[in-house]
């Protein structure tokens, strides 16, 4: 079964990352702003991550469904296949990024509240929940959270896993880090941009 992706850009960069897609043979891309839709098998995500210089990570479509309300959101939320994209064999460390537009729910604490609910109802848990600006900080914990991206936008909500960990530009290949003019992505985009 195919999972639905997305390529995540930086504004004005979805047509090259596009094409980027198209040119690793990662299937016809589809653009919206903010990044590119395309679909995929396990190999693909991971040469996604690998390959793709334009974007900035690469998410899994989890799910999108109506949410009205907070009843509605925490029903669909628990129904979810998370133990597809959640390990289980620790306490997981989970991390909301949620952002809500034009909405009726518009509470982003409360929005990743009801998910995270949902999920440990789903996988009998109590996840443990790591604030947003603290998914990059140095813990004692080696595990890493799994950040989930929680998107409202006219009461249609869009829910999808990170594949990427560390953003792409922070790839690790590189053991000599000094601080750059320009992210590494950017700088694809323009050089790909300029032929």
């Amino acid at each position: 079964m195919p999972l639905e992706l997305f390529a995540v850009t930086q504004p004005g960069l979805e047509d090259i990352c596009a094409a980027e897609v198209a040119e690793f043979g990662l299937g016809p891309g589809t653009t919206v702003p903010g990044g590119v839709a395309f679909q995929g098998e396990a190999s693909q995500l991971a040469t996604a991550n690998l390959r793709l210089s334009v974007a900035t990570r690469v998410l899994v479509r989890v799910a999108e469904f109506r949410a009205p309300g907070f009843p509605e959101l925490h029903a669909r939320a628990g129904k979810l296949a998370w133990e597809r994209f959640i390990p289980t064999d620790a306490t997981p460390r989970l991390c909301f990024h949620v952002s809500a537009h034009k909405s009726r729910l518009y509470h982003t604490a409360g929005i990743a509240e009801r998910v995270a609910r949902g999920i440990g109802e789903r996988l009998a848990i109590t996840p443990e929940i790591v604030a947003p600006g603290d998914d990059d900080a140095e813990t004692d914990d080696t595990r890493p959270p799994t950040r989930i991206y929680v998107r409202l936008d006219h009461d249609r909500c869009t829910v999808s896993v990170d594949s990427s960990g560390d953003p792409l530009h922070r790839r690790g290949y590189r053991l000599a880090l000094a601080r750059a003019p320009l992210r590494p992505t950017l700088a694809a985009a323009m050089l790909r941009a300029c032929g």
